[in-house]
């Protein structure tokens, strides 16, 4: 995919999160879910705990792929000015 398509579609991402739909209807129980997870202490058993540490690892790694968008558009920014100037 080009640099300048890539960012285009990033930009447009960035939108949809930012929205309040998205922070309200998404982000919002995703971090009520995460704060809800009991602890390792509170677990029973190790199948338990197991359970219970994939599920948050799986919610954590969503919210940290979002958060990503925002480093990923810099640096395409900075690709398409680097690219600009060597032209």
């Amino acid at each position: 995919m080009k640099t300048k398509e890539e960012l285009e579609l990033i930009f447009e991402l960035k939108t949809h999160i930012e929205s309040r739909a998205f922070q309200e209807l998404v982000m919002k129980p995703l971090f009520e879910e995460i704060a809800g997870i009991k602890g390792a202490y509170d677990c029973q058993t190790l199948a338990e705990l197991r359970t219970i540490k994939g599920r948050k690892q799986g919610l954590e790694f969503l919210i940290k792929l979002l958060k990503q968008k925002e480093v990923d558009i810099k640096n395409l920014k900075y690709e398409l000015e680097t690219s600009e100037e060597g032209q």
